[in-house]
């Protein structure tokens, strides 16, 4: 009894939430005590991860953030798309008010932004600092905070908050980039579209899903594209079937 207890409570998006901020506040208080150095370091360094002749190398930060982040976007994709499909957000006019929204949640601040650095000559190139929302703890305060509140509401963030992030990951690819490589994008692309179309011919198991988004998620990795973008990108492709329709009735 106590493990099936401990098992729902950690499926809750309130512990999601609480552990995220437990984590971030730990986060602050390490940086700014006498063991930041280790911490920073530990960050920094390298952990490579090999699958046969596949070898990803990347730091612990990014591990964080291109793999931690692929998947929670993957997550979210797929919520939305199933409200867009058979929720909240399949008439027009609701999706279009959470996208109106996002867009302008990021042409304003940018403005704001460009007209202070005008005013005090500061400079203009930060202007896409403040375009992105944090999503991750958006969702995490919205689930601590926003018990009572009605499910539309939630959805509509949600979609906002992600419409945000991923206007953003595009202004800052097209901005700010080096450059993205077009072999390991192609790979990557290839992948999806094949797996779009094996999808669309009839059921696929969990391995296959499991190994499509590796696949995906590694090419995307070599390519130096934000793995947010594969998630979305992937949760596109990914079929909204009953088992789905079952974990949202809950």
């Amino acid at each position: 009894m106590a493990r099936r207890i401990t098992l729902e409570f950690l499926k809750t998006e309130t512990t999601s939430g609480s552990v995220l901020g437990l984590a971030a506040l730990a986060a602050l208080i390490v940086a700014n005590s006498p063991w930041a150095g280790e911490y920073f370091a530990a960050l920094k360094s390298y952990l490579p991860v090999s699958i046969g002749d596949f070898t990803v190398r990347l730091t612990i930060a990014d591990w964080i953030k291109e793999g931690l982040m692929a998947l929670f976007f993957l997550i979210v994709g797929l919520e939305i798309k199933h409200e867009i499909l058979k929720g909240e957000l399949s008439d027009a006019r609701k999706l279009a008010a959470p996208v109106l929204a996002a867009a302008g949640g990021m042409i304003a601040p940018a403005v704001v932004y460009l007209k202070i650095a005008e005013w005090t000559g500061g400079p203009t190139s930060g202007w896409a600092i403040p375009v992105a929302t944090d999503i991750a703890f958006a969702v995490a305060i919205f689930a601590l905070v926003a018990r009572g509140l009605p499910a539309s509401l939630r959805i509509f963030l949600l979609t906002l908050a992600i419409v945000d992030d991923l206007g953003a990951i595009l202004i800052i690819g097209a901005f700010f980039s080096e450059g993205v490589q077009s072999v390991p994008l192609a790979w990557a692309l290839g992948g999806l579209i094949g797996l779009g179309a094996l999808a669309r011919q009839g059921r696929l198991g969990v391995p296959l899903w499991t190994l499509g988004f590796l696949w995906v998620w590694y090419f995307s990795v070599q390519a130096q594209l934000s793995t947010s973008l594969a998630g979305v990108a992937f949760a596109c492709i990914v079929p909204i079937n009953a088992r789905v329709e079952g974990r949202r009735s809950r």
